[in-house]
């Protein structure tokens, strides 16, 4: 594998700082593989977050700003934008040579990699952007922070439009993660839904969804009741087989 190269790009005039030089040869291995030019770029975003402590382009940028001075703080910031473009550093709108959803199980797998506990958690997000856009994401929690390893850009205000890319998201992930207690998956009331709760299954992993007050759920060999009737009461937990909750629609009451 090549090692990040210590001459300067054209569009970012100083080269990286040395110690910066292995941050190909640690990450490469675990994604797919990357051109010279995106290894430079992806060099240039990971000691940039490092630095910054903060992975949000402003923050790389202002970190990274002393190393390329004044001038070149605007061709680092449009680098960092178009480190996946393929063109050997040249502006190649369009033409993104590394398809992301190819790097989400391998993501994940790095994450397991280094991961010690009995768990590893994954959140199931949806982030708004206006009433145009949002962000469906899967994310791995760890020490307070979310770390986001598959995600989709859907249309907002679309009911439903938001269930088909999430399961296209977990199947994505299923190569990186065994089945058993690794394969922790939660998500909030907002995101409920039986077929997600299937999907979480069918791979083997555990699903902890929240769910809505009005939810019931079918223990074996009983009715169907609330499903906060089979505990005694707020943080107390309970577990059995059976029927997988289910919402009734509004302004009927449950079976």
């Amino acid at each position: 594998m090549a090692v990040l190269p210590p001459t300067p790009c054209r569009r970012c005039p100083v080269r990286l700082p040395h110690e910066a030089y292995p941050i190909p040869q640690a990450i490469e291995p675990s994604l797919p593989p990357l051109s010279p030019a995106q290894q430079r770029g992806l060099g240039w975003w990971v000691y940039g977050a490092l630095l910054a402590g903060n992975a949000c382009q402003g923050a790389v940028v202002t970190a990274l700003a002393p190393l390329v001075g004044a001038a070149g703080a605007e061709a680092l910031r449009q680098r960092l934008r178009e480190w996946l473009s393929d063109g050997a550093d040249q502006d190649a709108p369009g033409r993104a040579a590394v398809d992301a959803a190819a790097w989400f199980a391998p993501l994940l797998g790095r994450g397991l990699a280094w991961w010690h506990g009995e768990a590893l958690p994954r959140a199931v997000a949806a982030t708004a952007r206006g009433d145009r856009l949002v962000v469906l994401s899967v994310s791995g929690l760890d020490r307070g922070s979310a770390i986001p390893v598959a995600w989709h850009v859907t249309a907002a205000n679309r009911p439903g439009a938001w269930l088909g890319p999430l399961l296209g998201l977990l199947a994505a992930l299923a190569p990186g993660v065994p089945a058993g207690p690794l394969g922790l998956v939660l998500a909030d009331r907002g995101r409920w839904s039986p077929r997600l709760w299937d999907a979480v299954r069918g791979q083997g992993w555990r699903p902890l969804l929240r769910i809505r007050q009005e939810a019931t759920f079918r223990p074996v060999g009983g009715p169907r009741v609330r499903a906060a009737s089979l505990v005694p009461g707020p943080g107390t937990p309970g577990w059995g087989p059976g029927r997988p909750p289910r919402t009734p629609p509004s302004g009927r009451r449950p079976p």
